[in-house]
C-alpha cells in the first residue's frame, strides 16, 4: 500500500511534525481537527475526523487514543481501509486511576477534601480495599486494570464480547446476568463504544448489579447517564468516578454535575503523550510502506 499525503489533526499536531522528518516521502498537512479539511487525502491521523474529510479515498485512519469511535462514527470507508488505534503505557495509566479512585473511596478522601474546605478535623470511617470487582471488557486495558487489582489482593472477574476466560480473571462471562446478586464493591467499565455496548450500563444493569460502586473509564456512550443519574438516586450506586462523557467537554448544564457522589475527570486517565502518539504512528507508518503488519488494527466490523 502506498501512502502519499495524510493529515494530521488534534492537540498533538505540533509533536507529530516530526514525522515529516521520519518520512520525508510523505506529503503531510497539519490543522486544528474543527477546521474542514481542504483536498483529497488518503491517511488521516487524529482524535476525531475533521469536516469535509473525504473518508472514502483514504487508506489509513490512526486514531491519536485508545478508542476509535470518533473517527468511525458516521463515516463510510472503502474496503480495505486500515484503521488503527494508540495503545502505548495507556492501560497502565488507566489502571493506575482505577487505583486510584478505589483508594481515594478507602480512604473517604472527598470527604475529607470537603472537611478541608470548612476547617473540620473529623476522621471518618475508612473502609477496606475492594474484595470483589467486576470488570466490563477484558482487552489490554480491562486486562492491566485486573493485574494491578489483583496485585493488591483484590477478586477480579470480567464480562467481555467472548466470555472466553482469561488471566488473571477468575471467571469471564458474556452476559452480566450471570453475576446477578454477586456482591462486587466496584464496577468498572473499559468498553469500547460500538452499535452493541452503546447504553449498556443501564437500569436494569445497576439493579442486577448494584449497590456498588462505578468507574467509567470506557466511553461516554456505553452509558445511559439518565439511568445511571436514578441509579445514584435510588443508592444501586455509590460513588461514581467518572472520566468520560457521551458529550464532552460535559456542559455546565448537565445533571451529573449535581450529585457530590459522582466525581467527574476531564477525560485524563489515559490521556496521550506526545511522543507516545509519534511512535504509534510511526510504526503503523513504517508497517504499512513495509508492506508488513501494522500494530493495533482496529476490526471495523467490531469497532475495536
Amino acid at each position: 500500500m502506498d501512502i502519499r499525503n495524510v493529515l494530521v489533526t488534534g492537540r498533538l499536531r505540533e509533536e507529530l511534525q516530526v514525522l515529516r522528518q521520519r518520512f520525508p516521502g510523505i506529503d503531510f498537512a497539519f490543522q486544528d481537527e474543527g477546521q474542514p479539511a481542504q483536498g483529497i487525502y488518503d491517511g488521516y491521523i487524529g482524535f476525531v475526523m475533521a469536516p469535509g474529510v473525504k473518508t472514502q479515498e483514504l487508506k489509513l485512519v490512526h486514531s491519536l487514543g485508545a478508542g476509535v469511535d470518533g473517527l468511525l462514527a458516521n463515516n463510510r470507508f472503502a474496503p480495505g481501509v486500515i484503521i488503527t488505534r494508540t495503545v502505548g503505557d495507556m492501560p497502565r495509566r488507566i489502571a493506575r486511576y482505577c487505583l486510584m479512585a478505589v483508594l481515594m473511596e478507602s480512604w473517604r478522601m472527598p470527604e475529607i477534601l470537603a472537611d478541608n474546605q470548612r476547617r473540620v478535623w473529623r476522621q471518618p470511617r475508612l473502609s477496606n480495599f475492594p474484595g470483589r470487582v467486576l470488570i466490563f471488557g477484558t482487552g489490554a486495558i480491562g486486562s492491566e486494570i485486573a493485574r494491578q487489582f489483583s496485585a493488591q489482593g483484590c477478586r477480579c472477574y470480567a464480562v467481555s464480547r467472548s466470555g472466553r476466560p482469561k488471566h488473571p480473571f477468575l471467571q469471564v462471562e458474556k452476559d452480566y446476568t450471570a453475576y446477578r446478586g454477586g456482591d462486587f464493591a466496584w464496577l468498572i467499565n473499559a468498553l469500547p463504544l460500538t452499535r452493541e455496548t452503546r447504553d449498556y450500563f443501564d437500569y436494569d444493569l445497576f439493579s442486577a448489579l448494584g449497590p456498588a460502586n462505578f468507574i467509567n473509564i470506557g466511553r461516554g456512550g456505553t452509558v445511559a447517564e439518565a439511568d445511571l443519574i436514578r441509579a445514584v438516586e435510588d443508592g444501586l450506586l455509590g460513588r461514581c468516578y467518572l472520566d468520560v462523557a457521551a458529550v464532552e467537554p460535559l456542559p455546565p448544564h448537565s445533571p451529573l454535575w449535581r450529585y457530590p457522589d459522582i466525581v467527574i475527570t476531564p477525560h485524563v486517565a489515559g490521556l496521550t503523550a506526545g511522543q507516545e502518539a509519534v511512535e504509534a504512528a510511526a510504526a503503523v507508518l513504517s508497517g504499512i510502506l513495509a508492506g508488513q503488519p501494522v500494530p493495533n488494527r482496529v476490526d471495523l466490523n467490531r469497532g475495536y
